[in-house]
Formats: C-alpha cells, structure tokens, sequence
C-alpha cells in the first residue's frame, strides 16, 4: 500500500490491484484476521460453558460477509472497467476469505485454475515494479 502512495507522491503510476504478498492468498485479509479473533473468543466462551456466546460470533460472520458482498459490488460498479476487469480475474483466482491449498491437475496451489497466457502476462504487467 505504500507503494502506491510513494508512486503518487512521484507522479507515476500506481499498481491497480493489490495482489501480492498475503492478499495473493485471501481477498479480504482483514477480514480473516476479525474472524479469526471473534471465533477464538467464541470458542473460548465455550469451554467457559457459555455457548450462547457463538451467537454473536455467527452473527458477526454474517454481517462480514454481507460487507465483502457489498464492497466488491461497490469496488466493480465504481471503478473505470480496466481496473474492474482485473478485479474479477483477481476474484476468480483469489479466496474471499480463506485460502484452501488443493491439488489441481497442474499441481498443488490456492489458485482456481492455471492462468492462460494472457493473464500470465497481465499479471506480469500488473506487478511490474
């Protein structure tokens, strides 16, 4: 993030879409990290033998993927349509959340698919320094 400020800063552009480092793992890793803290307190009301304190955790979980939904419909509908096109293949390659590592037939990663040649090289361009 604050490549993109000292980019500015300097009049050069900026990169459109952060996804490098953990955010090439999860799109919302902010989000990951509150749930991560609300569920952990949730458990631990648990074994506290307060259960009905998962109530709110879930509650919570709902709220933050209502916000994940709104943002992104947000981010695509504001955004001039180059930028939002590399969103969406940043969305169908990247979790929302939580990234699974599974076995593909071109091996083991978190990526949906293997990229195609073209967005090989758009992600070649994309993370040009």
């Amino acid at each position: 993030m604050t490549y993109n400020a000292e980019k500015r800063k300097k009049k050069e552009a900026t990169k459109p879409i952060l996804n490098t480092g953990i955010w090439m793992y999860s799109r919302h890793p902010n989000y990951v990290g509150e749930l991560m803290w609300w569920w952990s307190l949730g458990l631990f009301s648990v074994l506290l033998g307060e259960a009905w304190a998962l109530a709110g955790t879930g509650f919570n979980t709902l709220v933050l993927a209502g916000v994940t939904v709104m943002t992104e419909q947000r981010m695509l509908k504001n955004w001039p349509s180059s930028r939002a096109d590399l969103y969406r293949q940043y969305q169908r390659d990247t979790a929302v959340w939580i990234p699974v590592p599974l076995i593909y037939p071109w091996g083991f990663g978190f990526r949906s698919r293997p990229p195609t040649e073209h967005e090989a090289d758009s992600y070649e361009k994309l993370n040009a320094h």
